[in-house]
């Protein structure tokens, strides 16, 4: 399962593949699984970073490349070993360009988790240097999974999942929504946009967030995905 797939849209609800039996376009690994496909477009190129999870042995950060959507080269953008207690264990990485390119990703090795960076001055296809937390108040707020979208004009919007643990130790998932204009300094809105939501990503029309977000149904134990509309303005001040 979470093996990179990818479905085409004409209007952004209906979903269909664009080329027959094309998914999933990675098989799941023969330990663990694939996990958090992050999809982009740079240069005349598709690009799909996911994450190989292996463990206990080492995670690799992977990328997709296709010229034409139909044929993938697959490479290895980083290796992870998750040999002690500090190894950096990935989740969710997202990919945005700003003064240079950015992975934004949340580190689950800390307590608590964080959200930590990598930075590129070529583009995907350069060498990323060493993780950089970012210093933002989560207002107490776990982060789980993330994905950074950017708007016309050139406001950066993070679609933050957070996790809590209950007494009964059943995991609640939250989306939240914080902003930036350079990526370093966010600014967290205290609304929730959603509760029971897994994972999300989106896309932006002036004043209009469009929201795809996971989430599985309790009786069927189903995963599905949903899309929401929200108001920017209703977010922040």
């Amino acid at each position: 399962y979470e093996n990179p797939s990818i479905l085409a849209s004409e209007d952004g609800l209906h979903f269909y593949e664009e080329f027959e039996n094309i998914n999933p376009l990675v098989p799941e690994p023969s330990t663990d699984h694939n996990d958090d496909p992050d999809l982009f477009y740079e240069n005349g190129s598709w690009y799909i970073l996911y994450l190989e999870t292996l463990r206990p042995e080492r995670q690799n950060l992977r990328l997709l490349e296709s010229k034409n959507r139909r044929d993938w080269s697959n490479s290895i953008v980083r290796e992870m070993k998750l040999s002690s207690d500090d190894s950096l264990f990935m989740l969710s990485p997202s990919y945005i360009v700003y003064d240079k390119a950015s992975i934004f990703y949340v580190n689950r090795q800390p307590t608590g988790n964080r959200i930590e960076y990598i930075t590129s001055a070529s583009g995907i296809q350069d060498t990323f240097g060493s993780p950089c937390v970012l210093k933002t108040d989560m207002d107490d707020l776990n982060p789980w999974h993330i994905d950074i979208i950017k708007s016309t004009d050139n406001i950066f919007y993070m679609l933050l999942t957070t996790i809590s643990v209950q007494k009964n130790k059943l995991k609640q998932y939250s989306l939240y929504l914080a902003k930036s204009e350079n990526l370093r300094e966010w600014t967290l809105s205290s609304r929730q946009i959603l509760a029971s939501s897994y994972r999300a990503t989106g896309w932006i029309m002036q004043d209009d967030m469009y929201i795809y977000f996971s989430r599985e149904t309790p009786l069927m134990k189903a995963w599905r995905i949903g899309v929401y509309k929200i108001k920017i303005s209703d977010f922040f001040v």
